[in-house]
């Protein structure tokens, strides 16, 4: 059993795959109750920053790392991490320009209002590991368009699934590329759809819930991370981002899940 995680609007969306090829999801409002839930899954992949950094100048690698491989137009899909310290000060006050300024004063720079609007899954994802470190080898930090970018043979997607005017072509392109490996993915993707509202988990927390669970499904124990050797933080939590990279007979076995 693997599960693929990625923050919505009603809490946490989890896409769990057993190992023969059944599948169910459900949304949690808090991940510990995602945790009761799966804590015997093989791996559970959360789209979320896990490992921070203290203090000190520079990114995680990880980010740096992912960027890179993403080029200029998917690179910016990964956000800069705010420090430890700046994700705890959230917690007692939470106004974006006081905790810009108190990262900017750790790491040399401010935080943009799209990684201030995550802070809250981040505090309540560094809270559950530092209270359940029994969870760490379980529950690793991923990225979508990491995962993408691994199945297209290390090429970041042609379009945008959030920025309008591509993002129909993006969700197809994405969506495609995952029934090759896993082609349930299309029957998962609409009953998802019909499972719950679209204010409370849009089609892009679908997919990227679903591209985790695929990624967990085939990389098993043999995920890679970025960066190969990852740091851990001070709290003992690799700052990573793991994916799965697929050879041929990787699609192979797409094939066979179809006809079983």
């Amino acid at each position: 059993m693997v599960v693929g995680v990625d923050g919505c609007k009603a809490g946490w969306l989890a896409i769990k795959i057993a190992s023969s090829f059944s599948w169910e999801m459900a949304v949690f409002r808090e991940f510990v109750s995602l945790w009761a839930n799966y804590h015997q899954a093989q791996v559970i992949l959360v789209d979320i920053p896990l490992g921070l950094k203290a203090g000190g100048p520079g990114e995680r690698v990880c980010d740096q790392e992912a960027r890179r491989r993403l080029g200029p137009k998917r690179g910016a899909s990964v956000f800069p991490v705010p420090y430890r310290p700046t994700v705890h000060f959230f917690s007692e006050i939470k106004v974006y320009q006081k905790v810009s300024q108190f990262n900017r004063r750790l790491a040399g720079k401010g935080l943009s209002r799209q990684t201030f609007n995550i802070i809250p899954r981040i505090l309540e994802m560094d809270r559950f590991l530092l209270e359940h470190p029994e969870a760490r080898k379980v529950v690793r930090e991923t990225h979508p368009e990491i995962c993408f970018w691994a199945f297209n043979r290390g090429r970041p997607m042609a379009y945008s699934k959030t920025r309008k005017g591509e993002r129909e072509k993006g969700l197809v392109e994405r969506l495609d590329l995952l029934q090759r490996f896993f082609p349930p993915a299309g029957e998962i993707w609409t009953e998802a759809q019909g499972t719950f509202r679209h204010r409370e988990v849009s089609r892009d927390d679908i997919l990227d819930a679903l591209v985790a669970a695929v990624t967990g499904l085939y990389g098993g124990k043999a995920l890679k991370t970025l960066p190969p050797c990852p740091q851990t933080d001070s709290q003992g939590i690799p700052m990573e981002i793991v994916y799965f990279a697929p050879g041929d007979e990787a699609e192979t076995r797409g094939a066979a899940v179809l006809r079983t």
